[in-house]
């Protein structure tokens, strides 16, 4: 693929002018509206927050609400059309909205006038999403200020060049986005391999294994008060962002201080127990700790596993929980319209098939040879879409 068409010598930059983009588009910001109001989001309204800014263009939101959110509330719709760019939460996120669509608090609309062509705009913003993401500030949640955003000099060349611009990366970016679709779907065929595994594996034998109820098959576990246990010492606090959604891997556990410790900072836990996310259980946030950490302790958003290991597996377990078939099994029991999540007793009275511990060690043992053979493909095709995504990026240096 050529890039010599975005040549910075073929465009004519001494008609170029440089702008504050306040000069340019008005600037909206969000809201979210009151989450004791589950009513406000039964509704058709499109609402974004970060986690719908996946990708450049945003054709829908995770959730929607109704017109009484939107009018009881701060958040503002913005236009198909416009650009939504994330100022504090997933800051340098932009999309360019291909729907009319409410956001929250971490957004930002920004509403185009007829100064400047659309999409030059949405890659110029594209281009510098890095430099918006590095003049983040604050201790805790970084954000940029609105002052900010409002003195960002755009360049400005004129219409036509706009255009131009314009038309050459549509065409080169629509060229990569074909091949990221095609990773993606490689990427997605892998996992929809293991989940047909997971369901294949789990059925076998159906008719002669046992089921019995998980609470008959694991420990009883305790909960701690950290802040009186450990008082100055430092302990190991594992929330729902230790583990990689991913890899269903531990891998970030925090150090705090028990004077430090959240108020879910409850579950005692330890090596070889399956941590299961009750909190949208839909994402699998499941793990089995696999470290002696010091002093560890989980929130109260996971279900603590700890096997009977006479009687079951605990990686059989975490395969078992990752599976669709719970998913199936949950679903009547998920309450909340936000945050839908099931309760630590209905997770813990649903059955689940139990052959014996030999049949459990040959069915753990193919899926981890599955998985990490799909696991290694699967990372092959991410440093493939890095590569492509990078390519892009050195594309937009070139236009502007």
């Amino acid at each position: 693929m050529s890039v010599d068409i975005v040549e910075k010598e073929k465009i004519e930059k001494v008609k170029w002018r440089v702008v504050k983009l306040k000069n340019l588009v008005e600037i909206i910001g969000g809201g979210t509206p009151s989450k004791s109001n589950p009513n406000y989001y039964q509704g058709d309204i499109p609402w974004a927050s970060v986690r719908d800014l996946k990708y450049h263009k945003l054709y829908e939101t995770e959730f929607k609400i109704t017109n009484d959110a939107v009018e009881n509330s701060s958040t503002n719709i913005i236009p198909k059309g416009n650009i939504i760019i994330a100022t504090r939460v997933g800051l340098g996120k932009v999309v360019y909205n291909e729907i009319d669509t409410a956001i929250n608090q971490d957004l930002k609309g920004l509403i185009i006038s007829e100064k400047i062509e659309r999409n030059y705009l949405f890659y110029y913003f594209l281009c510098n999403a890095k430099f918006i993401e590095r003049s983040g500030t604050g201790a805790t949640v970084k954000g940029v200020k609105l002052k900010f955003i409002k003195e960002l000099d755009v360049p400005l060349p004129p219409p036509d060049e706009q255009r131009l611009i314009v038309q050459k990366l549509d065409r080169l970016f629509a060229e990569i986005d074909a091949g990221i679709a095609l990773i993606d779907q490689n990427i997605a065929k892998a996992e929809a391999l293991k989940l047909s595994v997971l369901d294949e594996e789990f059925s076998v034998g159906n008719g002669e294994w046992k089921e019995e109820k998980l609470k008959n098959l694991i420990q009883k576990t305790k909960n701690k008060k950290p802040k009186k246990e450990f008082g100055a010492q430092n302990f190991t606090y594992l929330d729902i962002s230790s583990i990689n959604k991913e890899t269903k891997e531990i891998e970030e556990p925090k150090t705090i201080k028990g004077l430090d410790a959240p108020s879910r900072a409850k579950r005692a836990v330890q090596k070889g127990d399956v941590l299961f996310a009750t909190t949208r259980p839909n994402l699998k946030n499941v793990a089995i700790i696999k470290e002696d950490y010091d002093k560890p302790i989980a929130s109260t958003g996971f279900s603590v596993l700890r096997v009977l290991s006479e009687r079951l597996i605990n990686s059989y377990l975490f395969y078992y929980l990752i599976g669709e078939k719970l998913q199936d099994d949950i679903l009547p029991f998920i309450r909340g319209a936000q945050y839908p999540a099931i309760s630590d007793r209905n997770l813990k009275n649903l059955k689940i098939p139990i052959p014996g511990v030999k049949e459990q060690q040959k069915i753990v043992q193919k899926l981890d040879a599955l998985f990490t053979e799909m696991d290694s493909l699967v990372l092959e095709y991410n440093q493939k879409r890095e590569n492509l995504e990078a390519l892009k990026s050195s594309l937009l240096d070139r236009a502007f």
